[in-house]
Parts: C-alpha cells; sequence; structure tokens
C-alpha cells in the first residue's frame, strides 16, 4: 500500500500542470523540481536540483527565507501567497505559491507549489489602465459637453426671438 501511495504521488508530482519543488528547510536547496517548474523558470530540473534559489537568482525574498527557517510551524499557513521569481534570464514571473513542511528521517523539508500567474497580472494590470484612460475619456468629453450646454444656454437666454430645433427632414423636433 505504502509503495502505490509512492508511485501514485509521483506521478502526480510529474504530471501536474503546477511547478512542485521539494527543499531542505535547513539550507534551502532543492531536493527535487518538477518540470512544469523548471520550465517556468527555463531551467532543466537537472539544473536546479542540488541548487539554491539564491544561486540560481530566482527569488529575492531572503528575510522571508530566514524567518521560514527559524519558524518551520508557521509555514502550514501558507497558501496562496503571491510573490515575485526571476527566471533565468531574469524575467520576472508572478506565481502564487503555497507551503507545507514535512519530515523525513528527522530532517524538515518544504513541499511548494507554484502557479504561475504573470499573464493574469499582466491582463489585469492592461485593464486597470484602460479603465483609467476611458475614464478620463469620459471626464474629457462629459467636460465638453458642459461648457458647449452652457454657451448654448447663455445664447438662448440672449436671443430677442424664439428658437426652434429642426431635425434633418425639416420637422420640428
Amino acid at each position: 500500500a505504502l509503495r502505490q501511495s509512492e508511485e501514485r504521488f509521483a506521478k502526480a508530482f510529474r504530471a501536474s500542470p503546477a511547478g512542485v519543488s521539494f527543499t531542505r528547510l535547513s539550507d534551502g536547496v532543492f531536493v527535487d523540481v518538477n518540470d512544469s517548474l523548471a520550465a517556468l523558470l527555463g531551467y532543466t530540473p537537472d539544473e536546479m536540483i542540488g541548487q539554491t534559489a539564491r544561486a540560481l537568482g530566482i527569488q529575492t525574498d531572503w528575510e522571508g527565507r530566514t524567518w521560514l527557517t527559524k519558524n518551520p510551524d508557521a509555514v502550514r499557513q501558507m497558501r496562496n501567497r503571491e510573490t515575485t521569481l526571476f527566471a533565468k534570464g531574469g524575467q520576472p514571473r508572478q506565481v502564487l505559491f503555497s507551503m507545507d513542511a514535512f519530515e523525513v528521517g528527522g530532517e524538515a523539508f518544504l513541499l511548494t507549489i507554484y502557479i504561475d500567474n504573470t499573464e493574469r497580472r499582466r491582463a489585469d494590470e492592461a485593464l486597470h489602465q484602460l479603465n483609467a484612460e476611458l475614464e478620463a475619456r469620459v471626464t474629457a468629453r462629459t467636460a465638453v459637453w458642459a461648457a458647449n450646454e452652457a454657451k448654448l444656454r447663455a445664447l438662448f437666454e440672449v436671443l430677442p426671438g424664439g428658437v426652434s430645433i429642426l431635425a434633418p427632414d425639416r420637422q420640428m423636433v
């Protein structure tokens, strides 16, 4: 039963579309990574295994990493947090991650699952920018209409006779 469970876990680990890593808590060394995480960051699994995120330039939040090593029990509360990782070429990747700590043979490890959020974040930013631009256009157009209304009102107030508004077919509106 244990062997079957290990096989199922290994298959899920390898087939997952989400990036998955196992790191030693003590030093942050990648013990294993799946192909999805390696691809997300522009590496092969072999390039990452045996290295740290710091050595590869993947992560910049070293205070958070130090805090993790001193507070492994707090890791169980880490669900769907956002952070920026850096790919091999230095490109920022926005990710959601969740972590869980576990022990094997008395040694602490972290299981981390990463979901690439980069394109969604870019789309959100583009949507916010477009919304701001549209709001600015509406504000500008509203100001022009208000100014034109004020001019027409002033004109109607000084005209000595009546005013009729005609449609293009010469019918009164």
